[in-house]
């Protein structure tokens, strides 16, 4: 429609919309996604899973949701949507804080007032 999209302004996690996701159904991701969602829970009632990460990105993109996070991920499942998500204004990271690339398999992706936060809850699963 001819409007830009960008990332939402929320600023605190326990009121922010949280998007999980995570790929694959080997025993130990859907375990590490169940403990990382567990801390997630934590921060914020407000979680969702979507189950497609290229909806999920355009969400957080247009300020929808306001935190994604998504491990074990594919890159062909993940890429065109950081992408967008960059272009709206979102950092887009791996769960150490570096930029995510195609070679990382967990992705990070907020707004500045929020990524260090949800950074530092995280960062060490």
């Amino acid at each position: 429609n001819g409007s830009k999209i960008k990332v939402s302004n929320a600023s605190e996690i326990r009121s922010a919309v949280i998007g999980f996701c995570h790929s694959g159904m080997k025993t130990e991701y859907v375990e590490r996604a169940i403990k990382i969602f567990s801390k997630l829970k934590i921060l914020s009632s407000h979680t969702r899973q979507f189950g497609a990460a290229a909806l999920e990105f355009c969400y957080l993109a247009s300020g929808r949701i306001d935190i994604l996070e998504i491990s074990n991920a594919n890159p062909y499942d993940v890429a065109a949507g950081a992408l967008i998500a960059r272009e709206a204004g979102a950092i887009v990271t791996d769960f150490k804080g570096k930029q995510w690339d195609l070679s990382k398999m967990d992705i990070l992706a907020t707004n500045a007032k929020l990524h260090r936060q949800i950074l530092n809850a995280v960062g060490n699963l």
